[in-house]
C-alpha cells in the first residue's frame, strides 16, 4: 500500500469536524486543525507562536479546560472523555467534549493529543430539555397535591353523614319492637354504610401518602419486615403462610416506609386471595446495574385473565368485602420510585407480581443538595 504524503495527512486532519491538537513536551502547539481554531475562536498564527501556557493559563479562566492538560502530565490520566466549559477571548463560551491521549512513536511519548468536539447547541437543547421537564414535573407536583387536597376534603365531608346514618341506624335495631322486615332493611343500610366508610378510608389513605424520601436501605431488612408482617396477618385470617425468600442484601436507594407499603399491598394480595387454608409465597430480591428487581409469586388461585388490566385501577376489586385500593397504591409507591409494577399469572396456576426500582440518573436517586 502506498504511503500517504505528509500535505495530504495534513489536509486529512485540517478537514476533520472535530478539533485536533498536539502539545508537544515543552508545551509547543505541534499541530492544530481549521476546526480546532474556530471552536476556541484562536488563530493558526496564535498557535504557531504561542505555547499552551501563553495561551490557556488564565487565572480563574477555563479551569476544568486546563485541568485536562494538567492532569494527562501530572497523573497520566489519558483515553478519558470530559464535558467542560471553555470561554473564548470574544466572552462568548462553548460547551466542549474533550478527549485527552499521548502521541507515541516506538515507546516513546512526543506529546499530548486532545480531540476536542463543540456541542454548544446540544448542550443547550439538553440543558433547555431539563428546564422543561422540571417545569413539568412541578406542574404536576401542583396538580397533584390540588387533588389530594381535594380528594380529602371530600372523603372528610362524605365520612360526617356516613358515621351518622351508620349510628343512627345501629341505634334503631335496637328497637325491640321494629318489625323483621325493617330490620333487614336497616341491616343493609348498615352494611353498605360500612363498605362506604371503608371506601372513604380506601381514597384518604391513597391521597395521604408521604412524600417520597429517598435514602440509602438494606434490602435484606426490608424484605424481613414486610415477610414477618404478613406471618402476622395470616394469623389473624386463620390461615397459615409459607414464605421463601431468596434475598441477597444489598443496598439500594428507596424509600423505606412507602416501598415496605407497597410490599405490604403486594404480600396481603396473594394472601387474601388464597382459596387454601395454606399459603405459599415466594418473595425474590435481584440487583442489576441499572435497579433492583422484587419478585413476589403465589400458588393460589391467580387471577382471571380478563381482569388483569384493569388490577390496578382504584377501587377495582374482585372481593365481596374489599376495596381495591391496596395494589394502586402499590402501584403510585412504585412509579414514584420510578419504576414499574405488574402483575401475570404463572403457569401451573398462581400470580406473579414484578416490581422493578431504578436507580441511578434516570432511577429513584440521593436528593442533591440544597
Amino acid at each position: 500500500m502506498d504511503q500517504l504524503s505528509p500535505l495530504i495527512i495534513d489536509a486529512i486532519i485540517d478537514s476533520m469536524p472535530v478539533g485536533v491538537m498536539v502539545v508537544g513536551p515543552q508545551g509547543r502547539m505541534l499541530l492544530t486543525n481549521a476546526t480546532l481554531e474556530t471552536t476556541l475562536g484562536l488563530s493558526r498564527d496564535q498557535f504557531q507562536s504561542k505555547g499552551w501556557a501563553e495561551l490557556f493559563i488564565h487565572e480563574n479562566k477555563n479551569i476544568e479546560f486546563n485541568q485536562i492538560f494538567l492532569d494527562v502530565i501530572r497523573q497520566e490520566l489519558v483515553n478519558l472523555t470530559r464535558s467542560v466549559p471553555f470561554e473564548r477571548a470574544d466572552g462568548e463560551v462553548r460547551r466542549l467534549i474533550v478527549t485527552s491521549s499521548y502521541l507515541k512513536h516506538e515507546g516513546k511519548t512526543h506529546g499530548i493529543v486532545l480531540l476536542i468536539m463543540d456541542v454548544t447547541d446540544k448542550h443547550a437543547l439538553n440543558e433547555r430539555e431539563k428546564e422543561l421537564l422540571l417545569a413539568n414535573s412541578q406542574i404536576q407536583s401542583e396538580r397533584g397535591e390540588s387533588l389530594k387536597n381535594l380528594a380529602l376534603s371530600v372523603a372528610h365531608q362524605i365520612r360526617n353523614p356516613i358515621m351518622n346514618i351508620g349510628g343512627f341506624s345501629n341505634l334503631m335495631l335496637k328497637d325491640q319492637a321494629l318489625e323483621a322486615g325493617h330490620r333487614d332493611r336497616l341491616a343493609t343500610i348498615i352494611d353498605q354504610a360500612s363498605r362506604l366508610e371503608n371506601i372513604v378510608r380506601g381514597v384518604t389513605d391513597y391521597a395521604s401518602l408521604p412524600l417520597l424520601q429517598p435514602q440509602k436501605v438494606q434490602a435484606l431488612g426490608l424484605m424481613e419486615a414486610a415477610c414477618a408482617d404478613l406471618v402476622s396477618a395470616s394469623k389473624d385470617l386463620g390461615k397459615h403462610v409459607d414464605i421463601q425468600d431468596k434475598v441477597v442484601d444489598a443496598e439500594v436507594i428507596a424509600d423505606p416506609v412507602l416501598l415496605k407499603r407497597a410490599l405490604d399491598e403486594i404480600l396481603r394480595n396473594a394472601l387474601d386471595f388464597s382459596n387454601s387454608d395454606s399459603v405459599n409465597v415466594e418473595a425474590t430480591f435481584n440487583s442489576r446495574p441499572d435497579g433492583f428487581l422484587i419478585l413476589v409469586t403465589d400458588r393460589g388461585p391467580g387471577m382471571d385473565p380478563d381482569h388483569l388490566p384493569f388490577a390496578f385501577d382504584p377501587f377495582f376489586t374482585t372481593k365481596t368485602r374489599g376495596v381495591g385500593m391496596g395494589l394502586p397504591i402499590a402501584k403510585r409507591i412504585v412509579m414514584e420510585h420510578r419504576g414499574d409494577i405488574t402483575l401475570a399469572n404463572r403457569p401451573g396456576g398462581g400470580l406473579s407480581a414484578r416490581m422493578f426500582i431504578r436507580q441511578g440518573e434516570d432511577g429513584c436517586r440521593l436528593p442533591g443538595p440544597a
